[in-house]
């Protein structure tokens, strides 16, 4: 096989990658708001809005690849009093990742959705 031909060998090769990538990112993104769809059937269209306010100010997914969101019996982190709408408060665990400028942030957010049910979401800032 000559240079050439390697070249484009792993050309294909990367492509199919990419589109194994993009494949299960787009899988996980409608897992993601078949759940969320389900969290507007039980709390109404206004949490349904304020949550993906509250998720779009912590770019909640809004990395290289899709994360999954969560229904969970626990919470995790520290309670926070900041409201979006009808969200009264959640939790956050939050670390820090340093990045290249040294003030990245990423964790999980909490929302109570219903009695010691709570929706789970990675975020990175």
């Amino acid at each position: 096989m000559s240079a050439l031909e390697k070249i484009a060998s792993n050309e294909d090769e990367l492509q199919d990658h990419w589109q194994a990538v993009q494949e299960a990112d787009d899988e996980q993104r409608r897992r993601n708001q078949r759940l969320l769809n389900a969290v507007k059937s039980i709390k109404g269209e206004p949490f349904y809005k304020d949550i993906q306010v509250l998720f779009d100010s912590l770019e909640v997914g809004g990395g290289f690849v899709q994360m999954p969101l969560l229904i969970t019996r626990k919470k995790g982190g520290e309670y926070t009093r900041e409201s979006c709408g009808e969200i009264k408060g959640y939790w956050i665990d939050q670390f820090v990742n340093g990045g290249m400028t040294g003030d990245s942030y990423e964790g999980y957010v909490y929302v109570k959705i219903k009695k010691d049910r709570y929706i789970q979401a990675y975020y990175s800032m």
